[in-house]
């Protein structure tokens, strides 16, 4: 089992530099976009970003969400290339439409969000960019699909290079502003889905089959009405905010949910790479949902760890990389990691209903939690502002999180470590309780002692007996092969 694990922990982490190296982009330029934007600029950018994404959601009905299910499937390779080849071709064909659409009408976008048509330019770029990024997920799959993480994390360096480099030109150089970060974004993944395409494509022979794109969108079309749920719990409070607040409340808030979503970037995303391939190449074996119960505990150990430490620290981390009028933001980020912890464990809890092909029951909780959502935030941020979204999403995914364990065990049950979670989940509450009575002028010291107390975590889960013996092995194991390490360093340094 720890030899399966230990490989996709090890893909993960691969996956997760070309995350970061292709995704971050906006996170590594908030300190630049702070000061060369204010509040109101960032939450135009946010608001028009989000609505886009929603416009990516429907536009290639789910196909790519498919590809990894169908490929498993057939044991033919040429069957297997169908199904890669058959999903950018209908891909192409279906988002085609209503971008060109969307494109010549983006006046109707912008007066639908902003009141006024002043920003259709914004949305026309972001539309051909959004586009761009529906095709490139085609062969991105397939790195992932054939475990090529090293491409993948090329692919990840060149385009973060590429959109660095344009994004400090066109806004520090040129100050374009909002436009700027938008030219940056267009031209990155332009030039990143044209060699990635040319790269992996290249050797497919392209067929279409009808019956295949039928079946993936049979597959796909209700996990389109998830992810827009999804959407819905993770950014329909921006919207609240700009109608109960303004558009200064919605870039801080903004500023502060990225901080929280970067997690997402250095670990949910790689991991989601990963696992639904590893979901569906183990699921016939006998320890099958012995070994899904082990990544949850192992993914929920990471993530809260990290959760942790970003929560304990943001105010700190902010004083040094935001402009002071976004400081503020730093209020928002424990209360909205809490909530995200339950929705990186997703992907897990839906097992059941990944296997057995019941996409629906996942379209069908998404939605339920998502109407909760709404109706916590029109309730929540109407009084609370900022805090009030904060809220509204952590009970959201909280609701979430056991509406899925209860529909997905119901078609397939694995019984999860439960007894372990909490243990992890009530340190790490202590723990960010405990550093909050610390409050220290000095910036050095108050990060100093803080990251001491979150350091504290596996320590004290150790004095909970939360470690079973084979992991404290393969801790021992792994203690000795790094004290060797150091010890041969040291003398080939003599």
């Amino acid at each position: 089992m720890f030899n399966e694990l230990k490989n996709l922990s090890k893909h993960s982490f691969v996956y997760m530099l070309g995350s970061v190296a292709s995704r971050m982009v906006g996170f590594v330029m908030i300190p630049v976009y702070t000061r060369f934007l204010t509040p109101a600029d960032y939450g135009v950018l946010e608001l028009v970003s989000l609505t886009i994404d929603i416009v990516g959601m429907f536009a290639a009905l789910g196909i790519h969400s498919a590809i990894t299910r169908f490929y498993f499937d057939y044991k033919n390779q040429d069957d297997r290339n169908e199904v890669i080849t058959t999903a950018l071709i209908s891909t192409l064909i279906l988002a085609s439409i209503p971008t060109s659409i969307l494109i010549y009408r983006a006046d109707l976008l912008s007066n639908l969000v902003f009141g006024a048509g002043q920003y259709s330019y914004y949305f026309q770029l972001l539309l051909l960019a959004n586009f761009l990024d529906m095709v490139v997920m085609v062969p991105m799959t397939v790195l992932t699909i054939k475990e090529k993480s090293r491409t993948y994390v090329g692919f990840g360096l060149l385009r973060l290079a590429l959109s660095l480099s344009l994004n400090i030109y066109f806004v520090v150089v040129l100050e374009l502003g909002v436009v700027g970060i938008l030219y940056s974004s267009l031209i990155s993944i332009a030039v990143s889905t044209v060699l990635l395409t040319i790269v992996v494509m290249r050797k497919f022979r392209f067929r279409f089959s009808l019956t295949k794109a039928i079946k993936m969108l049979k597959f796909g079309l209700p996990l389109v009405i998830a992810a827009l749920g999804t959407f819905v719990l993770n950014f329909a409070d921006r919207y609240f905010l700009e109608h109960f607040g303004t558009l200064r409340m919605v870039g801080l808030y903004a500023v502060g949910y990225k901080f929280a979503l970067g997690l997402s970037e250095l670990l949910h995303r790689p991991f989601i790479l990963m696992w639904n391939v590893f979901m569906f190449k183990i699921a016939d074996r006998d320890d099958a949902k012995e070994m899904y119960a082990r990544v949850m505990t192992y993914n929920s150990f990471v993530v809260i760890f990290l959760a942790l430490g970003m929560a304990v620290l943001i105010k700190d981390v902010l004083r040094v990389i935001v402009a002071p009028d976004f400081t503020e933001a730093h209020k928002i980020v424990p209360l909205v990691l809490a909530g995200f912890y339950f929705y990186y464990m997703m992907p897990i809890l839906d097992v059941g209903i990944m296997l057995t092909k019941k996409t629906y029951l996942r379209a069908i909780n998404v939605i339920t939690a998502a109407l909760v959502n709404l109706a916590l935030n029109y309730f929540l941020i109407s009084r609370f502002d900022m805090m009030g979204a904060a809220a509204a999403t952590f009970l959201s995914y909280s609701f979430l999180a056991i509406l899925t364990l209860f529909v997905s065990g119901r078609v397939f049950k694995v019984n999860y470590e439960y007894f372990r979670l909490a243990k992890m989940y009530v340190t790490a509450l202590l723990l960010f309780a405990v550093s909050k009575l610390f409050a220290f002028d000095s910036l050095v010291i108050s990060i100093s002692v803080k990251t001491a107390l979150v350091l504290l975590f596996p320590l004290i889960l150790h004095l909970f007996r939360f470690y079973d013996q084979k992991e404290k092995r393969k801790f021992g194991e792994f203690y000795r092969w790094c004290l060797g390490k150091v010890r041969g360093d040291s003398l080939n340094a003599q």
